[in-house]
Formats: structure tokens, sequence, C-alpha cells
């Protein structure tokens, strides 16, 4: 291939600049997102209790199509605590009567199960590690537009 072809072609060096750009703000903004959540739900777990809980209600949305658990705690001097979870999924994450184990946060009145939080690391970390890889992409367009002779 000629190379007189790629290095007079605008559109190579305007698409390159751009997905170095691209690639570094989304994996900045994934990366954060991750590392976020990633400390929201440690910060969670270490202010929390571990409990037994109980799914009393599924909550549908307004149309009918994601559910939301209504989680209450079964034994200790919290028992009777009850708290709807605010994220909806389908098919619906748990089933009415399932009895779980889970963490209850007595200062927010929170209830989370540890299917719930073992889905949000796992969320977690698959952010944080596609930021790693977008900033590296990106790092590595960088390097390759600086030491290009051809572009």
């Amino acid at each position: 291939m000629n190379s007189n072809f790629i290095s007079n072609a605008p559109f190579w060096k305007k698409s390159t600049k751009v997905s170095m750009y691209l690639c570094l703000l989304a994996g900045a903004v994934f990366l954060a997102l991750g590392i976020n959540l990633k400390l929201a739900e440690y910060s969670f777990e270490q202010s929390a209790i571990p409990v037994n809980l109980v799914v009393t209600d599924m909550i549908a949305n307004s149309k009918g199509n994601m559910y939301a658990p209504e989680f209450a705690v079964t034994d200790g001097k919290h028992k009777g605590v009850t708290y709807r979870e605010s994220t909806y999924g389908n098919p619906p994450p748990h089933q009415i009567g399932d009895q779980l184990q889970g963490f209850l946060d007595v200062k927010s009145g929170k209830i989370k199960s540890q299917k719930t939080i073992a889905l949000a690391g796992f969320l977690a970390n698959m952010l944080s590690i596609s930021g790693a890889v977008a900033i590296l992409c990106g790092f590595g367009l960088v390097i390759f537009r600086r030491y290009s002779v051809v572009i």
C-alpha cells in the first residue's frame, strides 16, 4: 500500500484525533463511574449490619414490565423493618417469599440483598475495566499519532 495515500488523507488524521479524545474521555467517565459505584457499595457494606430478609412484595413500574422487590427484616432487634428497592429489573431479581441474606443500614434504612450487592460490584468492575482499557487505547493513539511518520 502506498504511504502517500494515508498521509494525504485528512480523514485518517481527523479520525485518529477524534478517536483519541473519545477514548480518553469515555475511559475517564467509565473509570470514574466504576470507582464511584465501588466506593458507594463499600461504604454501604461498612455501615450496614448483616440480616436475614424476606421478599414481601414485587412492585411494578408504571408500564408494568419492570419489578423492584420490597424487603422485610425477619430477625433481630430490627425485625419488621421494610424497604422498597429503587432499582427495577426484568426478570425480577427475587420472588415473593424468598428468604435471603442481606444488609441493613440502620441510619438510612436501606436494605440490600447479597445478590444486589454482588451485581453492583460486577457492574463496578466492568465499568472500571472498560474505562482503563479505553484510556489505554486513547494513550496508544496518542503515541501512534506522535511517533508515526505516515500520519
